[in-house]
């Protein structure tokens, strides 16, 4: 198999990798952001 014809397999796939990443990130990202408005909710009962 070629060099070209190797990356051009591997293109898509680190494409979906990061997707996957930023998707974690972004998912993460909006727990922590939950988990603060609901510890400050709590606070203000």
């Amino acid at each position: 198999m070629s060099r070209k014809a190797r990356l051009t397999l591997l293109k898509p796939h680190r494409q979906l990798f990061m997707c996957n990443a930023i998707g974690a990130i972004l998912e993460g990202w909006g727990t922590v952001k939950y988990a603060q408005e609901r510890e400050r909710k709590l606070k203000e009962l």
